[in-house]
Parts: C-alpha cells; sequence; structure tokens
C-alpha cells in the first residue's frame, strides 16, 4: 500500500461530500426561492420549504446510482489482459 493512503483516500472523501453537501443547500435555497411567493428579493424563501427540498433531493439521489443489473462497463469491454492479445 502507498504511504498515506487511507489519510488521502479520507481526504477525498471528506472533500467531495463537503462539495455535495454545499452544492445541495444552495440547490435546495434556489428551489424553494423559485417555488415560493417572495414579496422581497432580497429575502429567501421559508425554511420548511428548503427542507423540503433538501429531503427530496436526498431521497432521489440513491436512484441515480446504478443499479446491480445495469453494468457501468460495455459488455464487450473485455480486461487489460484482452487488449495485450488484441494488439
Amino acid at each position: 500500500m502507498f504511504p498515506g493512503a487511507m489519510f488521502l483516500i479520507g481526504l477525498a472523501t471528506l472533500s467531495g461530500l463537503l462539495f455535495y453537501l454545499t452544492s445541495a443547500n444552495s440547490g435546495a435555497m434556489v428551489m424553494s426561492n423559485f417555488s415560493a411567493s417572495i414579496p422581497d428579493p432580497a429575502h429567501d424563501g421559508p425554511k420548511w420549504l428548503r427542507i423540503f427540498w433538501s429531503l427530496l433531493t436526498a431521497v432521489l439521489t440513491p436512484s441515480t446510482l446504478p443499479k446491480d443489473e445495469a453494468s457501468v462497463v460495455p459488455e464487450g469491454a473485455g480486461d487489460v489482459q484482452d487488449l495485450d492479445k488484441k494488439t
């Protein structure tokens, strides 16, 4: 194993989650502002609506992940060893 690999993996995971949560929070605020009637543009939509959009986003996010039966790699792609045989 590479030196410091676990630290770098943990740091990358933490920063990825931080970026995801920051984007999700901003998206929930924008959706709240779009779906609410706000008399003053300087104010944000209601907090309960932002929570609603946050929860809906959290529930729908796993549906974007590939399922077990769906393969990300095409069927005929093969392994790296197969590439050596073809060349």
